[in-house]
């Protein structure tokens, strides 16, 4: 739940209240799991914390370029920084493997090495 909490509140409509945004759901998430939420994000760099006590976070531009990425937090975080390394689609094979969207990792079975070669093949 707090990976689904954390790109709820990573998207722009949403950080802008992201408490009210909260309130029309059946089960809300309490107001301090949205507080950790929001602190993850800032601490990240995806968001600006408020001035205001309990105000909405700004999101940043870096926030705006993760939230565009189909991937977990975690995942796009680490695909923007192999980016940033000029490994980009090295970073986009782990990142798809680590979030479980992708491919399944590539394993060598036992007496298998003609699936192991097919499965290399695919990449």
């Amino acid at each position: 739940h707090q990976e689904t909490l954390l790109l709820l509140c990573s998207t722009t409509k949403a950080c802008a209240n992201p408490r009210s945004m909260f309130e029309a759901c059946l089960d809300p998430p309490n107001d301090e799991c949205v507080d950790q939420a929001i602190q993850t994000l800032v601490a990240v760099g995806a968001a600006e914390p408020s001035l205001r006590p309990r105000g909405a976070p700004r999101v940043t531009g870096y926030g705006e370029l993760l939230d565009s990425l189909p991937l977990s937090l975690p995942a796009a975080r680490l695909a923007i920084e192999a980016a940033g390394r000029g490994m980009l689609r090295e970073g986009c094979l782990v990142a798809a493997i680590v979030s479980g969207s992708g491919p399944s990792a590539i394993t060598r079975p036992f007496r298998q090495e003609a699936a192991h070669e097919a499965k290399l093949r695919f990449f």
